[in-house]
């Protein structure tokens, strides 16, 4: 299993306002994450896909739980009867509930905030964190390139953050009509899951990749693809491969809404979530897991379709997104064909709802599916060309030898123009290369959070 970095276990015990820490305590539970009887950062259990592209996916996360209906406070829809937001009317303030559809990206954005293994104290609430954010400036600790593509105007020329006049109250009664905030910063943070997931959404929307080799080929330009490229294509396209079963339409997923928006809402495969084989059912069960309230993901899903089910990722950009899989298991393209030219490492029946059936993939067809997936790089994501560009993040990369100091590192802010170099693949990482400066964010560079 691959996953990422998540936070220490704690328990909330009140906001820190004006500080960008709140008061937490031992929630006094012991378990995997710990290091000579010292708590450390707990590691998801899954690894976390690309949010380029995912506007497209009908729902979000592997198993699917990011609803297509937003409720304004959690990933599960309509699901959640208790979700509301506090509305200010003629009569007072009334609570109503949200549903908003074609909204799986909220429903996806707030999740991790809240959840105590990514990015939360247990137990801390939306009120709780919009109270928070409310008191703090935008972005304080973080660089913003003045170049930056969507915050280059509104950047702290010399300093830190954004200019002084930019603050999340004034964001938020720029962007959202009055009912759900003119109470002032109560009534904001009450309703904070709301601003936040539409917020994400919203950005998230603009960050679309469709300028690959492969589109830039199917538009018509012949040159756009080498010899072994178009092989690669013409294998992807081939029965034998199965390749398109999951990987359908333009988006290179049977779950983006061109096929799944014609599925049936109840049945995981019809949404673009198969079985491959990449772990066993027990280990996790994916679309037949449950959701916060113990109730299925999927309820009325055809007897046996849930189990251990995945959505099917979209391809482009995928030599820059491994690992590979939900576990995180593969490192290389190479390592994804293999799995699937060995028919999974999990067997279970004979079609791709029960398992993979018989792939047929020679040595040259392997070669030439790698050579094709290459091709689904976007070079404005390559290089952190906008709308890819981003401000500096300061990121938790371990701990010290004893496990008595976190070690951070820097990813340095990016104008539109992107990098100078490409950035670095996982399989580049694992052996080292670009640490000379052929490629970027190499996580080379300390820094302080």
């Amino acid at each position: 299993m691959v996953g990422s970095a998540g936070v220490v276990l704690q328990r909330f015990v009140a906001v820190g306002e004006a500080t960008p820490t709140d008061a937490g305590a031992d929630a006094g539970k012991t378990g995997l994450f710990t290091v000579g009887g010292m708590k450390v950062r707990q590691v998801t259990a899954r690894n976390a896909p690309s949010v380029i592209n995912a506007a497209f996916n009908l729902r979000n996360f592997w198993d699917g739980r990011a609803s297509n209906i937003f409720n304004a406070n959690t990933p599960f829809g309509t699901a959640d009867g208790r979700a509301t937001v506090l509305v200010a009317t003629s009569n007072g303030f009334v609570t109503e509930s949200v549903r908003l559809d074609r909204s799986s990206l909220a429903s996806q954005a707030v999740g991790p905030p809240l959840n105590s293994t990514e990015m939360s104290f247990d137990g801390r609430m939306w009120s709780d964190l919009g109270k928070k954010m409310l008191s703090l400036t935008p972005l304080a600790r973080q660089q913003v390139s003045p170049e930056d593509s969507v915050l280059g105007p509104y950047a702290n020329y010399s300093g830190l953050g954004l200019r002084t006049e930019i603050s999340y109250p004034a964001l938020i009664t720029a962007a959202f009509q009055p009912a759900y905030w003119s109470g002032g910063t109560d009534q904001m943070a009450a309703n904070f899951g709301l601003f936040f997931g539409l917020a994400v959404q919203a950005y998230e929307a603009t960050l679309i990749s469709d300028d690959t080799p492969v589109d830039r080929f199917l538009a018509g330009d012949t040159a756009a693809l080498t010899t072994a490229q178009q092989n690669g294509l013409t294998q992807f396209r081939a029965g034998g491969s199965q390749c398109t079963e999951c990987h359908q339409g333009p988006e290179l997923t049977a779950a983006g809404y061109t096929t799944a928006s014609r599925g049936n809402a109840n049945d995981p495969r019809a949404l673009g979530f198969f079985r491959t084989g990449v772990s066993a059912i027990e280990d996790d069960p994916g679309t037949a897991g449950v959701d916060a309230f113990g109730s299925p993901l999927f309820p009325a899903a055809p007897a046996g379709r849930a189990n251990g089910a995945f959505k099917a990722p979209g391809l482009r950009n995928v030599a820059l997104t491994g690992p590979y899989f939900h576990s995180g298991s593969s490192a290389t393209l190479e390592q994804v064909v293999d799995f699937y030219a060995r028919n999974g490492d999990v067997p279970a029946g004979g079609n791709l709802g029960d398992g993979i059936g018989a792939i047929r993939l020679n040595q040259n067809a392997r070669a030439s599916l790698v050579e094709f997936l290459n091709a689904l790089t976007d070079d404005r994501v390559k290089f952190e060309r906008a709308p890819f560009d981003h401000p500096a993040l300061c990121v938790p990369v371990g701990y010290n030898g004893a496990a008595t100091a976190e070690l951070f590192a820097l990813v340095p802010p990016v104008g539109r123009n992107g990098n100078a170099v490409p950035l670095q693949t996982f399989a580049e990482q694992l052996a080292g290369i670009g640490r000379d400066g052929s490629r970027a964010h190499t996580l080379q560079q300390s820094c302080t959070p």
